[in-house]
């Protein structure tokens, strides 16, 4: 399984692995931005709980698209992702660069601090 997914990074943007949901195929459209569909493809992917490749396509819209908006979100699902598969340092790491990247005063950041204070509690790394 690891082999594959390392092929699929190698092999860089042009390929897309075809989601199956529900017995269809989710593959980019013509409408559809490069942005639209890794955060797409990743959202689809995590609510399958396929989290390792959630993860690789929520990284990908990161380095693929320095431009996209919501750096804050998407880092936030990379840190699910590695909450959902018990990588707590992982997880950590993303919750605060999402906590970095979201604005003061926005209602997303006390949460991020909370999933953040969560995560160091649970590694002795901070007392409540």
């Amino acid at each position: 399984m690891k082999a594959l997914i390392l092929l699929f990074i190698l092999l860089g943007t042009g390929y897309r692995l075809p989601l199956l949901a529900k017995n269809a195929i989710f593959e980019k459209t013509d409408e559809m931005s490069d942005t639209t569909f890794l955060w797409e493809y990743g959202q689809k992917l995590q609510a399958q709980k396929k989290f390792h490749l959630a993860i690789l396509e929520y990284n990908r819209l990161l380095y693929e698209c320095p431009q996209y908006s919501s750096k804050n979100l998407v880092c936030l699902r990379i840190g699910q992702c590695y909450d959902s598969i018990a990588q707590p340092n992982e997880a950590l790491r993303f919750y605060e660069e999402a906590i970095l990247a979201t604005p003061d005063g926005d209602p997303l950041a006390q949460w991020l601090l909370l999933l953040s204070a969560r995560n160091r509690s649970a590694q002795g790394k901070f007392a409540p």
